[in-house]
């Protein structure tokens, strides 16, 4: 009896390791008919660059599938919650990459709404097998002017929280190479600034997009 409760147990746990490791379980497959909608504020419109300029339009003139930007300049995730179902879900997308909560910092909203929208956010893209990645709007090599003390701590918690759900991914630092070298003003990149920040998301979602061959000439 002893041998088959420790085998259970060892099975058990070889079980939970695969899965705490192995966070493509359950993706869907990608192809070049599938949707990456970039889902934020002024930093996923592009505010600061011309037409054209922003990182999701880097993103579409280097891969297949199709990639729609769904910035709105000044979203807080209170606002961005009501257009949540139209600008998102009703495209049935297959990966989104969520961008918010800067506008929640500047307009000194409370953490816990921003965190209990964020988990709202992000439940409802995994409930419907959506690859979801979650930005971190601010840089580890930097403290935003309007971080305020203890701020940094309570977001740092938001996203290490929501990066512990399975099938979510965290993108930590879209501001490497950016900040205070190309800017458009104190809080936002210009056009060179925008590419580099596409540069930086199209690495973190390389994995999935070289595994269905999605990437132009790669």
């Amino acid at each position: 009896m002893n041998k088959v409760i420790i085998t259970l147990v060892v099975v058990v746990f070889i079980h939970m390791g695969y899965n705490f490791f192995n966070k493509d379980l359950g993706d869907k497959n990608l192809t070049k008919e599938s949707i990456l909608i970039c889902y934020g504020d002024s930093l996923t419109a592009g505010y600061g660059a011309p037409t054209g300029g922003s990182y999701p339009d880097y993103l579409q003139s280097k891969l297949e599938l199709k990639v729609i930007n769904k910035g709105i300049n000044g979203d807080t995730t209170v606002s961005a919650l009501q257009r949540f179902e139209t600008d998102v879900l009703d495209y049935n997308p297959d990966v989104v990459i969520v961008e918010l909560g800067a506008n929640d910092l500047i307009q000194g909203l409370d953490t816990s709404e921003t965190k209990r929208n964020l988990n709202y956010i992000v439940d409802e893209l995994l409930k419907r097998n959506i690859r979801v990645y979650v930005v971190k709007f601010y840089g580890n090599q930097l403290i935003f002017n309007i971080l305020k003390n203890g701020s940094k701590n309570e977001f740092d918690k938001i996203f290490e929280e929501l990066e512990d759900k399975e099938g979510v991914y965290l993108i930590e630092d879209i501001w490497k190479g950016v900040w205070n070298k190309h800017m458009y003003d104190n809080i936002h990149p210009d056009e060179t600034g925008y590419k580099k920040m596409g540069e930086i998301y199209l690495e973190e979602l390389r994995p999935i997009l070289e595994k269905n061959r999605l990437i132009i000439g790669e």
